[in-house]
């Protein structure tokens, strides 16, 4: 099989007579329960309850077997590419193992035209416990967003399989999430951090057990990916100052109460910038990043206030160009895009309660593996950073 971004099942049927006018209507698809899942293939039988014309369908997931009592349940990780996850971890109720199926998988990906299979996620439960696979749908999802998040590309899987007590494969489903083409991209963290990444998915789950925080963390994350994608920047930009906006609401004004909605009436910039004085990231512009401290106006400058600026100007651009009201250069969109995005980073990590390293976004020259920072609430981090 050879590998494509979105696998399907695609049926064709054909009948000997005419179907009814309401055949498209009433037809029920019924899937044998007792495929062959060794080395031969999939035997799938398919049964319409009418006769008559030729007709096709694609089906975007079809799950076979029984998936009533795993001991097991793996995921096939799409374009996890360098990370390696030394150990077993835990994250909720569940143990999670990561293991790469190649040592370069680099090659194959591109052959593939940007997709491949680096890795196998193996589920099990902490106390050994049989499950359902219905019962990792809340771990499933939490781990295509952290996945995501920690690549700053969306990382998917495909063909997931359970497993029973005797480790004989019981069900598998043909299935598939959606996945970012693979390229080099930023992110904030590398393989160096992988202990530390790996308990951030514990914290994911836990915070995500509430309905509003899984919908924010889910929307952040996905905002977090798009806005990382720097083409066009014009389009980075305001996507990482909604993402920012989005986690100030839900921190401000739903956890901590800071900031009542009717009565106070506050900037984007304002509700950032209270944001970053309570997750303790600080607000100074960068000493590297200088072409975006010479485009921006107004006393008291810092970063929430030019990154709003160039947003501002973006989406409300003056209709003359002079000197001080211009269009924003390509160099001062690349500083507001690395500015926004390690505000955004550092903000859910925050929320989740992280307390590791990171890789800040100003190395304007590159960097080396491992050359990570503390987060800068953490107790390891030192003044100035």
């Amino acid at each position: 099989m050879r590998w494509r971004p979105r696998p399907l099942i695609h049926v064709v049927a054909a009948f000997d007579d005419p179907p009814p006018a309401d055949m498209f209507e009433s037809v029920e698809r019924q899937w044998s329960t007792n495929p062959d899942l060794g080395t031969e293939g999939l035997d799938i039988d398919l049964e319409l309850g009418a006769r008559g014309w030729r007709i096709t369908d694609t089906l975007n997931r079809v799950g076979l077997g029984e998936a009533s009592r795993l001991k097991s349940a793996r995921l096939h990780l799409v374009n996890f590419v360098d990370w390696e996850i030394p150990r077993p971890f835990h994250a909720g109720p569940w143990q999670i193992t990561i293991s790469q199926t190649s040592a370069n998988p680099g090659e194959a990906i591109d052959e593939a035209g940007g997709f491949g299979v680096t890795h196998t996620l193996d589920i099990e439960s902490v106390d050994g416990s049989l499950f359902q696979w219905e019962d990792t749908s809340g771990l499933r999802d939490a781990i295509f967003h952290w996945c995501s998040f920690v690549k700053g590309a969306l990382v998917g899987w495909v063909l997931p399989e359970g497993f029973d007590e005797h480790q004989e494969r019981v069900f598998v489903e043909w299935s598939a999430t959606t996945v970012s083409r693979w390229r080099s991209r930023l992110a904030w963290s590398d393989p160096s951090c992988a202990v530390e990444v790996s308990a951030l998915l514990d914290a994911w789950l836990r915070l995500a057990s509430d309905d509003f925080w899984k919908e924010v963390l889910s929307r952040a994350a996905r905002i977090a990916v798009s806005a990382n994608e720097p083409d066009p920047l014009d389009v980075a930009i305001p996507t990482a100052l909604t993402g920012l906006e989005l986690l100030a609401w839900a921190v401000l004004v739903v956890r901590e109460g800071w900031v009542r909605p009717g009565e106070q009436e506050m900037t984007a910039a304002a509700m950032i910038r209270l944001l970053m004085r309570w997750a303790e990231i600080p607000t100074d512009l960068p000493s590297q990043l200088t072409h975006l401290s010479s485009y921006i106006e107004g006393d008291g400058a810092d970063l929430p206030m030019a990154v709003t600026q160039v947003r501002n100007r973006l989406v409300h651009p003056p209709r003359k160009a002079t000197s001080d009201r211009r269009w924003p250069p390509s160099d001062v969109l690349t500083d507001a895009w690395r500015s926004s995005l390690e505000m955004l980073d550092l903000s859910l990590l925050r929320v989740l309660g992280y307390e590791g390293d990171y890789v800040h976004r100003r190395h304007l020259d590159g960097y080396w593996l491992g050359d990570t920072d503390p987060v800068p609430w953490s107790a390891g981090a030192s003044l100035g950073d």
